[in-house]
């Protein structure tokens, strides 16, 4: 084997094994017990504008913080739920936290486990949890459509 081979095969190696570990940090975050949530609940909205711990949290962990009966475990969302959750902000007193709010939900409702679950899905869920209607067809076959093609960019690594 030549030394460019070499080199290849350990770069790749080293690509697999930060994407590994990325994986691993996540579902740790995602599998974190909701009782590590629960000093985020007890806060006003200043403490949390103020509070940087609060401020770095992303993605999921971000919307499980602040409506936990929506997110853990994760549920088909209602369509324009958005609006919803920025009155929600508003009312809380944390508006500045749009932004945040945006592109936790974007990158939520784009993620492989999220589209698993519109696709088995039968209900879709409101702001407080409660199931509001079926899931149209269409969406799941979307849904589908979405996890075959995540399915394909895989194998072409």
């Amino acid at each position: 084997m030549g030394k460019r081979s070499e080199y290849y095969r350990h770069s790749a190696h080293k690509k697999w094994a930060a994407l590994d570990a990325r994986r691993k940090k996540r579902t740790a975050l995602n599998a974190a017990p909701q009782s590590q949530f629960n000093i985020y609940q007890s806060m006003t909205a200043e403490q949390l504008l103020v509070s940087e711990t609060f401020r770095k949290k992303r993605g999921r962990t971000f919307l499980r913080i602040l409506w936990p009966s929506l997110f853990s475990p994760r549920k088909p969302l209602k369509i324009g739920i958005d609006a919803d959750l920025r009155e929600d902000l508003a009312r809380r007193g944390l508006a500045d936290l749009v932004e945040q709010l945006t592109n936790s939900l974007a990158d939520y409702c784009h993620g492989i486990k999220y589209l698993a679950t519109v696709a088995q899905g039968e209900q879709r869920f409101d702001l407080d949890g409660n199931p509001i209607g079926p899931i149209k067809t269409g969406h799941k076959a979307w849904a589908q459509q979405m996890l075959a093609a995540y399915e394909r960019q895989d194998n072409l690594f």
